[in-house]
């Protein structure tokens, strides 16, 4: 005996999201749900010849109640990357519509879950994702887990496909740069510009030199968690390679002609511990002397002081400003109080009328104390 469920959800609901959107979902719930607890292991296994991607967790249990759309135990927690209590129903919507039947092996409640979609008559005949919860399977054995999800008719190449999208299903170890809480820099071209959030697929940035795997509360998500904002990115990115500034990679980054992915370097406070090492460097590369300007003001300033400006990017000029600024106070004439005075004076009279009487006593006064307004 199964007791039926109807979702109030059209089964064209997210019509755009196709089958790596709703595979994306079931794998982020189970890896969000060892990320709260630790011994709820997430695993996965496909099956080729009868075309099943099986995942489930070590001690995860569906309630009733998670089909309610909103339902979630994940609201505010930061280091998930579900938040919104849609996820794996509309997911399975979304499998139902592709032609991907799945079933859940709910063992922690000896309860199997299997899905359809009906012709509802409660909706005037209109397909609906249906759940049929079945309390008294025949069980012939339980496993050492809660709970398996099983889904259908997948193929090797959307297998293969998923792989490419979710980084947990790699066989073969990635080269990376971890970054302690924030992640890892992905190192191979095959990468260059993608960005993943807890190995999972997100969008690809053509302004990014390496690809990005972050954790969840570094990277805020849309709801269909498929773009970010380019600062949000950026900021996040340039934070990760605080880490590996002394890296033998940081440096070709750091001056080439697009180093968007530290674009805000100058920004973190981490930075300035290895700011001698950058300066260092700097010299290095440019000579002794050189004075790091971007703008054509600024090189036009540094050369009237008989400096060797040295034009680079933004990001660098940023970096390294305080060469710049040194340089300015070292090398620009001494402005004494009988300067700054006279500038002053200049600056009232062409804001407001000033009586000639007051110019010539100004004046008299400077002319009486100049000697010593001059030191």
């Amino acid at each position: 005996m199964s007791s039926k469920f109807e979702l109030t959800i059209s089964v064209d609901y997210v019509s755009d999201w196709g089958l790596y959107q709703a595979l994306r979902e079931f794998i982020q719930n189970g890896l969000d749900e060892e990320v709260q607890n630790p011994n709820n292991k997430f695993f996965f296994n496909y099956d080729e010849n009868n075309q099943t991607l099986t995942l489930g967790n070590k001690c995860s249990v569906l309630n009733i109640d998670s089909l309610l759309l909103g339902v979630t135990t994940k609201n505010s927690d930061t280091h998930t990357i579900g938040q919104f209590g849609e996820g794996y129903k509309i997911a399975t919507v979304v499998c139902l519509r592709t032609g991907h039947p799945v079933t859940f092996y709910n063992y922690g409640a000896r309860e199997v879950w299997t899905t359809k979609l009906v012709k509802s008559r409660r909706f005037g005949g209109k397909l609906v994702p249906t759940f049929y919860v079945d309390k008294s399977f025949p069980w012939k054995s339980v496993p050492d887990n809660d709970l398996t999800i099983v889904i259908e008719n997948i193929n090797l190449q959307e297998y293969l496909d998923l792989q490419e999208q979710v980084l947990h299903f790699r066989t073969k170890p990635i080269l990376s740069l971890d970054c302690d809480s924030y992640g890892r820099i992905l190192l191979e071209d095959e990468f260059k510009g993608k960005v993943f959030v807890s190995g999972l697929y997100v969008c690809k940035n053509d302004r990014l030199n390496y690809g990005y795997d972050i954790t969840p509360e570094y990277l805020q998500l849309d709801r269909d968690r498929q773009t970010v904002s380019d600062f949000n990115l950026m900021w996040t990115t340039s934070r990760m390679w605080t880490y590996h500034i002394q890296n033998p990679l940081f440096l070709p980054l750091f001056y080439s002609n697009n180093p968007s992915d530290v674009c805000y370097l100058d920004s973190m406070y981490t930075f300035q511990e290895h700011l001698p090492y950058v300066t260092a460097e700097f010299y290095n590369k440019f000579g002794e002397g050189a004075i790091p300007v971007s703008t054509q003001t600024e090189l036009d300033k540094v050369k009237s002081l008989g400096g060797k400006p040295t034009v680079v990017s933004v990001p660098v000029a940023n970096c390294l400003k305080s060469l710049y600024v040194e340089f300015l106070e070292t090398h620009s004439p001494k402005q004494t109080c009988y300067d700054v005075l006279q500038k002053w004076f200049q600056t009232l009279k062409e804001s407001v009328p000033v009586p000639e009487i007051l110019v010539s006593q100004f004046q008299d006064i400077l002319e009486e104390y100049e000697d010593v307004l001059k030191e």
